[in-house]
């Protein structure tokens, strides 16, 4: 198949190349025990509670998910030699790492929101509710800082299964030792940005009470967000001036 340069091209060929079956079917079976994992119920204040039904088994499989997918798409197809394919092409470098980036960070933002609106509707939520695509946007959030560390590390290290494991220890290490970080950092979990974004944001659409405050939201938000940017930043910088293909 002739490749062409423009970023769709790209970002179809990254779907057929790695999100074929079984990945696809496995991703989707992994991110709907994630989400469907949640105990979501109306409470008193009449809003969408987020809660786990068994501590951390949702994050458990989004991490696994996303430190096994990630890491295939870059370390997997410098490893393969199929990148040195795509570089003979007359297409920036910069091009190629973002449309593989924003692939899967689609799909994975797609197939997990989709796990959310199946376990709204099993829990007899109406799709009108804003409160599942509130869900939806938090989770979105983390997938895009997961997944732009997990392409960091990828790219740094240039093997698979190393940067599988890197990635796995280091958020399983910040997700489930809540003495690792402090301060705004902390932020950088999902069990503390994702309680604060949503609780913040069903207080909002549903005149409830928050417990947390503005400028904590923002920083919620914020922190996750300008740390990916920051990071795929370095990958791209890395990736087109100093990296090098053998």
């Amino acid at each position: 198949m002739k490749l062409n340069s423009s970023f769709g091209k790209l970002m179809l060929m990254e779907v057929e190349a790695y999100w074929s079956f079984p990945v696809f079917e496995l991703v989707l079976f992994a991110a709907l025990l994630s989400v469907l994992n949640r105990v979501a119920s109306f409470n008193t204040s009449g809003y969408y509670e987020l809660n786990h039904g068994f501590y951390g088994l949702g994050i458990l499989l989004q991490i696994l998910t996303i430190g096994v997918i990630i890491p295939r798409t870059f370390a997997g197809s410098i490893n393969r030699g199929e990148m040195l394919v795509l570089l003979s092409y007359p297409t920036r470098q910069l091009t190629i790492l973002l449309s593989k980036l924003f692939t899967n960070i689609i799909i994975l933002t797609a197939v997990l929101g989709f796990g959310v609106l199946l376990n709204s509707l099993l829990l007899g939520v109406s799709f009108l509710e804003p409160a599942p695509y509130l869900l939806m946007a938090v989770i979105a959030i983390q997938v895009l800082f997961w997944s732009a560390l997990s392409s960091f590390i990828s790219i740094m290290i240039k093997n698979e299964a190393v940067s599988v494991f890197v990635f796995l220890l280091l958020m399983f290490g910040l997700e489930f030792n809540p003495m690792a970080l402090s301060g705004s950092y902390t932020y950088l979990t999902q069990l503390r940005s994702n309680n604060v974004m949503y609780n913040y944001l069903t207080g909002i659409f549903y005149h409830t009470p928050s417990l947390f405050t503005y400028q904590g939201f923002i920083t919620a938000i914020g922190f996750p967000l300008a740390v990916s940017l920051i990071l795929i930043i370095l990958s791209l910088v890395y990736f087109e001036k100093v990296m090098q293909f053998d």
